[in-house]
């Protein structure tokens, strides 16, 4: 894709799921995942966290001004 399309820019959330050597489902003793297909909330937590530290160095202005999603917040539900 990126040689198609040199421009676009790809998030890998498999840097919280995977090392150079091995993927695991655990984190400080934590599921990453709560089942087969869905991402655990401690989970989510890390690809957040990831999600905005790449985006801090790969999309500069991208989280400027933007606030953060509270459960009342359509983005929060």
């Amino acid at each position: 894709m990126s040689k198609a399309h040199p421009r676009v820019l790809v998030f890998d959330q498999n840097v919280v799921f995977c090392d150079a050597r091995t993927c695991s489902m655990l984190r400080n003793g934590q599921l990453l995942l709560r089942d087969h297909t869905h991402i655990s909330e401690f989970g989510s937590r890390l690809v957040a966290a990831s999600f905005a530290d790449w985006a801090r160095s790969n999309v500069v202005d991208l989280l400027d001004g933007a606030a953060p999603a509270t459960a009342g917040s359509p983005a929060g539900r």
